[in-house]
């Protein structure tokens, strides 16, 4: 964003950060009452708009979770899903029923239980009358949701748009002021590049200005193997709908040459007919053996094919840089 346009929507932020006053205010006279879980709920959160990692983040709590015996749900209010009210992820279930995000996670772990609802209280009342064996619920994107109040929060932040340099939407990123990061129990800088230094950890550790108690960890998105396409890829097109793609291009351009064409849309972007029309187009004119190339949570919203080509993805991970991966949570 500009500097001069991110001065003149400096007066909105302003108001958007009274209207946050006002609503923290409402909860803390108990105007407004903020449930407490019925259930050990862990909130894997973030203050800013786009995306800053909470998938991967997600799928290595529950690798880690069920490595130790426990049985876990993932709760969602899925966002940009097509349907109503509560939904719980069936063995035929879409994106377009529960969400792309929640779609990823079923197509990974088809035996975890997914429940997508906007109202989490609701939805907890749910999985504790019908799921009673669930030791744990992992909560997405729910640091925002003052009607729920989580049994601890894992705040995700991304290192290319450090919070401490930011300010309140809408002249920044920011969906609350950065003071919130002291309700996290857990920070994970995410997206970090794997050779980030002892030393500029250091640095970022002191800037994030934590408590005591609070613990901090560095992980960086490990790119590993490219799924949907056997063989070489040698003419592809890369696309990607997520909050900040450029590391994801850059992942492609280094694997299969500075020359890929590269289409950013926006996060959680649900493409027209129009639009895949186009991205056929291209492909076409690449030749009947080129392969479109997308990210994995894209994949969920994408046919297997696009014309006569193959739709592929590149899996990803969670790669701990520092800290003991076991330690995110307690466990």
């Amino acid at each position: 964003m500009g500097k001069a346009r991110r001065i003149l929507l400096l007066p909105f932020s302003w108001l958007y950060g009274c209207g946050i006053g006002v609503v923290d205010f409402l909860y803390r006279m108990g105007v407004k009452k903020a449930m407490d879980t019925p259930i050990r709920t862990i909130c894997i959160g973030n203050l800013t708009v786009g995306g800053t990692g909470k998938t991967p983040v997600t799928e290595h709590l529950i690798d880690k979770l069920r490595s130790k015996g426990k049985r876990v749900v993932m709760l969602s209010r899925g966002y940009r899903r097509k349907t109503k009210g509560l939904q719980v992820a069936k063995e035929d279930s879409t994106a377009e029923e529960i969400g792309d995000e929640p779609m990823l996670i079923h197509s990974r772990y088809p035996d975890v239980p997914i429940v997508v609802d906007g109202d989490r209280n609701r939805a907890l009342a749910y999985i504790k009358e019908n799921m009673p064996d669930t030791d744990i619920v992992l909560m997405d994107d729910g640091m925002q949701h003052k009607a729920t109040k989580a049994s601890e929060y894992v705040l995700v932040c991304d290192y290319a748009r450090p919070i401490y340099d930011d300010i309140l939407l809408p002249a920044g990123n920011l969906r609350e002021g950065w003071e919130a990061r002291k309700r996290a129990k857990t920070v994970i800088i995410n997206k970090c590049p794997l050779s980030i230094t002892d030393r500029e950890m250091v640095e970022i550790e002191k800037k994030m200005k934590l408590g005591k108690k609070q613990k901090i960890f560095f992980t960086g998105i490990d790119y590993k193997e490219l799924v949907g396409r056997e063989g070489l890829v040698t003419k592809c097109i890369a696309i990607a709908g997520i909050g900040r793609p450029e590391p994801f291009f850059e992942e492609v351009r280094s694997r299969y040459g500075a020359h890929i064409e590269c289409i950013a849309y926006g996060d959680h972007h649900n493409f027209t007919a129009e639009e895949l029309k186009t991205i056929e187009k291209k492909l076409d004119k690449l030749g009947k053996d080129s392969v479109l190339i997308c990210t994995e949570k894209d994949a969920q919203r994408l046919s297997n094919k696009i014309g006569c080509h193959s739709v592929c993805y590149i899996r990803i991970g969670l790669r701990v840089l520092y800290g003991d991966s076991f330690d995110i949570i307690e466990i």
